[in-house]
């Protein structure tokens, strides 16, 4: 899917840029901003639910032709297309942070209220992304109508939360069943001390939970080399692992047979039990992915990715 993004910057400056993203790099930034606090592998059976949940909407002829599908009208649902519009957005500003402000690291707001022990409550928007220099709160925002809608309002909401960033972002997505397109807009600024507190204890539990793929010894697991960095491929869906034992043995998967499905891989970085014990800091250089030829596959800025089938 390639799709256009109007970019105001912290001066005020509009730039008009064009990106791209396979169904891997959706499906991915998808499932990150609905884990909640922290994946887990448990959760995986919640991330494939939401991913088959949606899967009318994400057809892949028109994926490639820039945009979502809309079911037809006998399965019409105004729920669950409002939904997938709110999942549509925070995706998009998932992925549009780490392009554009090469955030390393991405997580729900509440998140980092929880770790600071803040109440959860009163209106806060969507996501925190951790940069080198700065954390940034970002207001998501998905809508099928072809405008992006008050801008203002978005950036306004961007700054309603409780906790202290550098910058506020309202990102929208929006004219998702005919030709996709976003705004980025307007970092709001303030004067605060960046510190990487949140973001070295936040990713711990990232890794950690991650890193207990490679635990499960019936999913089999193999060393991969992209742009000069290690990284462990684990097949999530091994013959004698829980994921498929619940998902295609005992009929929680709606197809008997997919052979195909079983193929999805996720990539985790060679060092991840490291980066459990550590985690990663502003000093952290983020991981740009090159897009590859050999099919769906993307590796976020934090070095975890996925292969599909």
């Amino acid at each position: 899917m390639k799709f256009d993004v109007e970019h105001k910057d912290r001066h005020q400056n509009v730039f008009q840029k064009s990106y791209s993203l396979n169904r891997a790099a959706f499906i991915y930034h998808m499932a990150v901003v609905g884990q909640g606090f922290a994946p887990s592998p448990h959760k995986l059976l919640n991330v494939l639910g939401r991913f088959l949940t949606f899967r009318s909407f994400m057809q892949r002829s028109e994926f490639y032709s820039d945009r979502f599908s809309e079911p037809p009208i006998i399965y019409y649902d105004p729920t669950e297309k409002s939904q997938f519009s709110n999942w549509v957005g925070k995706a998009f500003a998932n992925f549009l942070s780490k392009k554009i402000d090469q955030s390393l690291f991405t997580i729900n707001y509440e998140a980092v209220m929880k770790i600071r022990g803040i109440p959860i409550a009163s209106s806060r928007p969507d996501l925190i992304a951790f940069t080198q220099n700065a954390a940034i709160a970002i207001e998501a925002k998905g809508k099928s109508d072809t405008n992006s809608g008050p801008m203002d309002k978005y950036k306004l909401q961007s700054q309603s939360g409780p906790v202290q960033v550098q910058f506020s972002v309202a990102c929208v997505t929006y004219g998702i069943y005919k030709k996709v397109r976003c705004k980025y807009h307007d970092p709001v600024i303030s004067d605060l001390e960046y510190t990487d507190r949140d973001l070295i204890a936040l990713s711990k539990q990232y890794y950690s939970e991650l890193s207990k793929f490679l635990d499960e010894k019936n999913l089999q697991q193999r060393r991969v080399t992209y742009q000069n960095e290690g990284f462990i491929e684990v097949e999530l869906f091994g013959n004698r692992s829980f994921y498929n034992y619940a998902i295609f043995d005992i009929g929680l998967f709606p197809f008997r047979r997919m052979p195909h499905f079983r193929e999805t891989k996720l990539i985790l970085p060679e060092n991840i039990h490291e980066l459990a014990r550590d985690g990663i800091n502003k000093s952290t250089r983020p991981f740009i992915f090159e897009d590859q030829d050999d099919g769906d596959i993307y590796i976020d800025n934090d070095r975890i990715g996925l292969r599909l089938w």
